[in-house]
C-alpha cells in the first residue's frame, strides 16, 4: 500500500500593505519546487481578505520530512513569516481524490 499524500496548509493574517510582497515572494518560489512537492496554491479568503493560505501537496509525510531535513526553514513558511507575525501550519493526509 502506498503512503497517503500530505497536504500542508499555512494560514496567516496579512496586512493589506503586505499583500503584493506576499504574492511576489510566493510566485518567486514557483520554479524552485523540491521534488517531494507535487504543487500548491496561494489563496486569499473571500470572506476576510486579510486571511491568506498557502497550500502544498506532498508525495507523502515522509517526503515532507525529507525536504524539511534539508532546509533550515521551509520556503513557504519563510514567505509567510516575512509578512505576518502569527503564522499557523496544519498537515492533512489525503483520504480520497476525485
Amino acid at each position: 500500500m502506498q503512503a497517503p499524500k500530505l497536504l500542508t496548509v499555512i494560514e496567516a493574517r496579512v496586512p493589506k500593505e503586505r499583500w503584493d510582497e506576499l504574492k511576489a515572494s510566493y510566485e518567486a518560489l514557483a520554479g524552485a519546487n523540491p521534488p517531494e512537492r507535487i504543487g500548491g496554491h496561494l489563496a486569499q479568503s473571500a470572506d476576510d481578505p486579510e486571511v491568506w493560505h498557502g497550500t502544498s501537496l506532498w508525495r507523502s509525510a515522509a517526503a515532507l520530512d525529507a525536504y524539511r531535513a534539508r532546509v533550515p526553514v521551509p520556503a513557504g513558511l519563510a514567505v509567510f513569516r516575512a509578512v505576518a507575525s502569527d503564522v499557523k501550519l496544519k498537515r492533512y493526509f489525503i483520504a480520497a481524490e476525485d
